[in-house]
């Protein structure tokens, strides 16, 4: 259902928060993603006149995620958010699992896959085996709506 100007005029008015953020496709409660492996956290920003901004590794990425978003028909969820990342890293190389993390969560915010990465309320990563996915290693996500239960 589209909102209209108004009805969220009046939603505001009664104290909800009403998001202006497009997500992406149909609503799903699970959703599976195959990625390209990110930039190193080293490489994602670099400084320009004095600021820091995000670099082009990192604007590639971002790019190529959303791209894997539409051409696999994500969909998006919402609600609380619970994430799992199978890594498969392009070499034999020692990495930190948790560089993974960041660059990929915003990069699905970007993409439309949930509102924002203050949704996530639980997040399991794995290492695999060294893949070569498209002269990369590869991420595979599993990003589920997270129903909670009150015992």
């Amino acid at each position: 259902m589209k909102l209209t100007k108004k009805d969220i005029a009046f939603l505001e008015s009664q104290g909800a928060t009403v998001s202006k953020k497009k997500l992406r496709g149909e609503r799903k409660q699970r959703i599976f993603l195959v990625l390209r492996y990110p930039p190193t956290t080293n490489h994602l920003y670099c400084t320009v006149r004095g600021r820091r901004v995000l670099s082009a590794q990192a604007k590639a990425y971002k790019r190529s995620v959303d791209l894997a978003c539409q051409q696999q028909n994500s969909g998006h969820v919402v609600g609380e958010i619970a994430l799992k990342m199978y890594v498969y890293p392009p070499d034999n190389r020692r990495r930190d699992l948790s560089n993974v993390i960041k660059i990929t969560e915003d990069s699905l915010t970007e993409a439309g896959v949930w509102e924002d990465d203050s949704q996530i309320s639980s997040i399991e990563i794995y290492r695999g085996r060294v893949a070569n996915f498209e002269g990369s290693g590869q991420v595979n996500v599993e990003i589920k709506e997270q129903p909670w239960q009150v015992n």
